[in-house]
């Protein structure tokens, strides 16, 4: 919670930042889901990926002017595509969000 006070500290902190790295990266996947993309974790060996709600849903076309358009009402079982960290892309369908925490499953469903 503390900046490193010498050089030794921060090539320690680097060294464990690393090794937090080479474990997530295998885990974290894009989520692409029409013209949106954005990045997801698997969390669990059966194929469910943590991703964000916003990734995950349908927005009305913005009016002029706008950046974005107004979020439709989310309905799950939406066709998305996964791709893993080796480019390899598998199909998923959406499950459900939590638009407080912005938030949304995603199940793989293809085998394997």
């Amino acid at each position: 919670t503390t900046a490193p006070e010498s050089l030794a500290e921060l090539k320690a902190l680097q060294a464990t930042v690393k090794k937090v790295v080479d474990k997530c990266t295998p885990a974290t996947v894009a989520v692409l889901y029409g013209a949106s993309a954005g990045s997801g974790v698997i969390v669990s060996e059966d194929g469910l990926v943590l991703t964000a709600a916003h990734v995950i849903r349908d927005y009305d076309a913005p009016k002029k002017g706008a950046l974005e358009g107004k979020a439709s009402p989310y309905t799950s079982g939406k066709k998305v595509q996964i791709m893993l960290p080796d480019g390899t892309k598998v199909e998923g369908k959406t499950l459900g969000i939590n638009e407080g925490m912005d938030s949304g499953m995603v199940q793989i469903t293809t085998k394997g």
